[in-house]
C-alpha cells in the first residue's frame, strides 16, 4: 500500500531497480544523459552574457576610436589644436584601458586564461607605468632629449617617421607588449557548449587591434605632439589616423568572432533543450506508472484491508464460552 500510494503521488516506480529488472541500466544511463545535459545548459546559461558582455566592451572601444579619429582629423595645424588632440588622445587611451579591464563574474574578460588579473596597466599611473618609463625611453633614445624638452620642435619630419616605424612601433610588438603593458594571456578562454562542440568564447587584450590601438592613443597622448614643428605633427597625426581605422576594422573582426560564438551557444542550448525532452521521455517511458492501474492496485489493497480487519474483529469476537 506505501509503495503503491507513493507510486500514485511521483508518477514513477517507488522501486526503480526491482520494477525494472535488467531494463534499470537503461534508466540510470538516461538520467547520465540528464545530467550531462544540464551542467553544459547551464554553463551556457553562463556564457551568453559573458558574450554580451564583451561585445557590449568591444563596442565601447570601436566608439572610442571613432571620436578620436574625429579630434585628430585637422588638428595638425597649430599647437593649440594640437594641445586638444593630446588630451583626446589621453582620454582614449584611458577609456581604452578601463574597458579592456572589463570584468565580469568575478573574472576579467580580455585577460584570456588569466582571468584573475586586470590585463592592461595603467599608461598613467603613479609611480610612472613600465609602458610609459618604455616609451620615454625609446624617445630619449631616438632624439637625446625628453618629449617635452624644446628641442623637440627641431625634430625633422623624416626622423619622426623613421621613429614611428621603427623604435616606437616595436614597443607594441608581441614580445614588449607582454613585458609593458599586458599582464593577458595569448590563450583565449574555451568551454564545452555541447557534447561534441568546444569553441573560444573570449578575445585577449593581446590581439593585433588592441595593440595598434594602444600605439596610435599612446604617440597622440605622450609624445610631446604640442611641441612638435607642423610637418613634424602631421607625420604623427597621419600615422595615428591610419592605425585607428586598420585597428578599428580589426576590432570589428573581433565583434564578429564574439557574435559567431553567440550564435553557436544559442544554436547548441536549442539542441540540448531538445535532446533533454527526447531523453526525459524515454525515462518516463521506463519509470513512469500508470495511475489507473495504481488507483485499481490500491482499491483492491483497501479492500483487502478492510476484509482483514473484519475478519480480525470477529476473531477477537469468537469465545469457547459461547459454543458451552
Amino acid at each position: 500500500m506505501a509503495d503503491a500510494q507513493e507510486e500514485l503521488a511521483s508518477g514513477r516506480h517507488a522501486d526503480v531497480g526491482k520494477s525494472l529488472g535488467i531494463e534499470t541500466e537503461k534508466s540510470v544511463s538516461f538520467r547520465l544523459q540528464v545530467s550531462q545535459l544540464q551542467t553544459i545548459a547551464d554553463t551556457n546559461s553562463v556564457i551568453e552574457p559573458r558574450l554580451k558582455f564583451m561585445q557590449s566592451a568591444l563596442q565601447g572601444i570601436s566608439d572610442s576610436a571613432a571620436s578620436f579619429m574625429t579630434a585628430i582629423v585637422g588638428a595638425s595645424g597649430s599647437g593649440q589644436a594640437a594641445s586638444v588632440a593630446q588630451r583626446a588622445g589621453e582620454d582614449a587611451l584611458r577609456g581604452f584601458t578601463d574597458l579592456a579591464n572589463t570584468s565580469y563574474g568575478g573574472g576579467y574578460l580580455f585577460a584570456g586564461i588569466n582571468t584573475t588579473v586586470p590585463p592592461l596597466s595603467d599608461y598613467f599611473e603613479t609611480p610612472a607605468s613600465a609602458s610609459k618609463l618604455a616609451t620615454q625611453a625609446a624617445f630619449v633614445s631616438e632624439f637625446g632629449f625628453a618629449p617635452d624638452d624644446p628641442a623637440a620642435a627641431t625634430i625633422p619630419a623624416a626622423s619622426m617617421k623613421v621613429f614611428l616605424d621603427g623604435a616606437f612601433a616595436s614597443l607594441f610588438d608581441a614580445a614588449n607588449w607582454s613585458g609593458n603593458w599586458s599582464n593577458a594571456s595569448d590563450q583565449n578562454v574555451t568551454s564545452r557548449i555541447s557534447k561534441n562542440e568546444i569553441i573560444d568564447i573570449s578575445v585577449n587584450a593581446n590581439e593585433a587591434p588592441m595593440r595598434s590601438l594602444a600605439m596610435a592613443f599612446t604617440m597622440i597622448a605622450d609624445l610631446g605632439i604640442e611641441n612638435f614643428s607642423e610637418q613634424t605633427r602631421s607625420v604623427v597625426f597621419d600615422k595615428a589616423m591610419r592605425l585607428t581605422a586598420q585597428a578599428s576594422a580589426g576590432v570589428t573582426g573581433l565583434q564578429a568572432n564574439i557574435g559567431l560564438a553567440e550564435e553557436r551557444v544559442a544554436t547548441a542550448s536549442e539542441r540540448i533543450s531538445i535532446q533533454m525532452d527526447i531523453v526525459e521521455a524515454n525515462i518516463g517511458k521506463l519509470e513512469s506508472i500508470d495511475p489507473a492501474e495504481v488507483s485499481v492496485r490500491i482499491s483492491a489493497l483497501l479492500t483487502q484491508i478492510e476484509t482483514s480487519y473484519s475478519l480480525t474483529a470477529r476473531l477477537h469476537q469468537m469465545s469457547l464460552v459461547n459454543y458451552l
